[in-house]
C-alpha cells in the first residue's frame, strides 16, 4: 500500500491521536514532534526514525529494510549522554537511516532530552 493512501485512512482514526483545541496530537513512538502530520507520522513511512530515553541514556531506533524493501526488523542504538558529540551521532544515523528531513526535529528532541537527563542527574547529587 502507498502511504498517501494509509495515511487518509490513520489520519483521522487512529490509537495514538489525541484530539485538542489546539490541534490534533499524536503519541506514536516514531513521531518525533507530536503533531499528527504526513511528514512526521511514523507508521506509515517506509523509514521511520524514533528517539526516547531509557535511564541515563538516550535510544535511537529505526527500522531496517529486508531485500524487498519492507520494515523488518527495529534497529536501537543506545548514545550516553555526551553532549555534541550525542547530536552529531544523531544527525549521521538520522540520515543513514534514510530520514534527512527529520533531522533537525531529531536533533532538537534530542537535546531535549539530554537537559531532562542533566537536571535529574543535578538533583539526584544534592
Amino acid at each position: 500500500m502507498s502511504s498517501s493512501l494509509i495515511w487518509m485512512i490513520v489520519k483521522n482514526n487512529s490509537q495514538s491521536l489525541i484530539k485538542r483545541r489546539e490541534g490534533q496530537m499524536c503519541t506514536d513512538k516514531f513521531n518525533l514532534s507530536g503533531r499528527n502530520t504526513f511528514k512526521s507520522n511514523g507508521l506509515i513511512h517506509k523509514n521511520s526514525v524514533a528517539i526516547y530515553e531509557d535511564g541515563n541514556e538516550i535510544v535511537f531506533s529505526y527500522f531496517k529494510d529486508n531485500e524487498k524493501g519492507q520494515k523488518s526488523k527495529i534497529i536501537k542504538d543506545s548514545i550516553k549522554d555526551r553532549g555534541r558529540f550525542t547530536l552529531a551521532r544523531i544527525q549521521r544515523k538520522s540520515i543513514k537511516a534514510k530520514r534527512p528531513d527529520l533531522t533537525m526535529t531529531a536533533i532538537r528532541k534530542a537535546s531535549v532530552l539530554m537537559k531532562g537527563i542533566k537536571k535529574r542527574k543535578m538533583i539526584n547529587t544534592k
